[in-house]
């Protein structure tokens, strides 16, 4: 008889956390598929039923963390009447849970620096994120600078990929340097501060 499906995503989910955890251990390429059955507390086999890598695993972790956030923008009601809590909104939503984010940016980038990251779809991955939130950017913009908040001459396409820049830098310093939590809010208050000053001014 085959595994029921809540089965069996609970064993997926078993296995991408002892991946998780090992790849913050020893990094992704250290790890090894043998390692991760062993911390999962299962067969060598049992893990490439599964998946069929490594590499699948990692790219499972990173997708899952984008996707939930993903869900989070298309379910969250962006104020049409204030388009700068509009972007207040959209930035607290784009850092999500830094831990999170965290827990996957250096495995993210260390297979991106590795000849797999192209094979793997990371290059897809990247893409989508980043259409996922260039699509609420540019209408929350869009709305500002017909209703005269924001400047007319806002080249909308350059500035969403500079706030999108912006938020990955700032996700990547968090977890290179891991401040305090009161320094993480008062960082991204200083992100969204520069860039309401940008859209305005």
């Amino acid at each position: 008889m085959s595994p029921r499906p809540v089965d069996k995503e609970l064993k997926r989910k078993q296995i991408m956390e002892a991946a998780l955890e090992l790849y913050k251990d020893k990094g992704f390429t250290e790890t090894t598929v043998e390692e991760i059955a062993i911390r999962a507390g299962i067969g060598k086999g049992t893990v490439y039923g599964y998946f069929k890598s490594k590499e699948e695993v990692a790219l499972s972790l990173i997708g899952n963390v984008f996707n939930r956030q993903s869900e989070e923008f298309r379910n969250f009601k962006f104020s049409s009447d204030d388009q700068e809590k509009a972007i207040r909104d959209f930035l607290q939503l784009a850092m999500g849970d830094v831990d999170e984010f965290s827990s996957v940016i250096l495995i993210f980038f260390e297979i991106w620096s590795s000849q797999k990251g192209k094979s793997m779809g990371l290059n897809r991955i990247l893409s989508e994120r980043f259409e996922k939130m260039a699509f609420h950017l540019n209408r929350i913009i869009l709305d500002g600078k017909k209703k005269g908040v924001f400047r007319a001459d806002l080249n909308r396409k350059t500035l969403i990929s500079m706030i999108v820049s912006s938020i990955d830098g700032l996700l990547l310093f968090f977890t290179l340097y891991k401040p305090r939590k009161s320094s993480i809010q008062n960082r991204i208050r200083e992100l969204e501060a520069m860039i309401i000053q940008y859209l305005k001014s």
